[in-house]
């Protein structure tokens, strides 16, 4: 059996496995087949002739999917992380009007937020501020930006449904 035999049996015992996996860390179908058909595209490729077992495959995959989320703009990790700001809607239903939906939006983030993050908070909802805006302003870097919006997103979405 050659080495693309071999390569060619690995795929077919373990491609479910990694594409869930990776599915798991980019929650999209596309990326997640990608780098799983990468992973093994590089196995064909290189000149490696070493054992190829499932621990080298996982750590593969797992690397692989952490690139594409690098090289996303932050702006996508968001959205794909989180809900935006006009996903609060499903969480009232028709129940409130919008006035008073921001405002118990905005008392939960100056009431359970720590300060840092109710401020990001505040600079990226109320004020319209960039991510880099919100950095330079701060004095904090991006991915601290992007940090405290996951983390305040997710508290007032824990505290909203609570409520409800």
């Amino acid at each position: 059996m050659t080495g693309k035999d071999n390569i060619a049996n690995l795929f077919r015992e373990n491609y479910s496995r990694l594409y869930s996996f990776a599915f798991t860390l980019l929650k999209d179908d596309a990326a997640a087949h990608d780098a799983v058909h990468d992973v093994f595209a590089d196995l064909l490729n290189s000149d490696i002739n070493i054992a190829i077992g499932n621990g080298y495959l996982m750590r593969s995959v797992r690397n692989r999917c952490l690139n594409i989320i690098r090289d996303m703009p932050i702006k996508e990790n968001v959205e794909r992380l989180v809900m935006t700001e006009s996903s609060f809607e499903s969480i009232f239903g028709n129940d409130l009007d919008y006035e008073e939906n921001l405002d118990m939006i905005r008392r939960i983030i100056r009431e359970y937020l720590p300060h840092q993050c109710s401020k990001v908070m505040l600079l990226r909802y109320e004020s319209g501020y960039s991510y880099a805006d919100i950095a330079e302003e701060l004095g904090i870097s991006k991915v601290i930006v992007y940090k405290h919006l996951k983390n305040g997103l997710d508290k007032i979405r824990a505290i909203l449904f609570r409520k409800n």
